[in-house]
């Protein structure tokens, strides 16, 4: 009964973390909600940054250059004609006049997967810049 006792007791010091004091009791990663030398008020905004205004920001920043490739196709392939080609060439386009026009199926489909290849690139990237921040 004793031993129970005693465990009891040391469950229930506080604990540290970092050089701050958690919660009596607790051994959760709380301690980043009180920075030192912050006050109440420092730390909710900063909470209320990292949490809500970052993600935020962050979320559609990898949404937008997730579609950087991406274009309407349909619209271009409607509009598309010999005068205003040189213009309106995108890579989808090049990739369909060379696989309907052209019968270089497998050179289409190689174009398609290196462009998939770029932009999971960029991605990866863009979520391992907003990961740092």
């Amino acid at each position: 009964m004793a031993v129970a006792i005693k465990e009891y007791e040391v469950f229930q010091q506080p604990t540290k973390c970092g050089g701050r004091k958690q919660h009596k009791g607790t051994n959760a990663d709380c301690c980043f909600l009180e920075p030192e030398g912050a006050n109440s008020t420092r730390s909710s905004y900063r909470l209320l940054y990292e949490v809500c205004v970052a993600s935020t920001i962050y979320f559609p920043i990898i949404l937008a250059i997730g579609g950087i490739f991406s274009s309407n196709f349909d619209q271009i392939l409607v509009l598309w004609n010999p005068l205003n080609a040189p213009r309106s060439d995108v890579i989808d386009i090049y990739i369909y006049h060379v696989a309907m026009q052209g019968n270089r199926f497998s050179y289409a489909a190689a174009i398609g997967f290196f462009r998939s290849v770029i932009a999971f690139g960029l991605l990866f990237g863009a979520n391992q810049v907003v990961k740092k921040t």
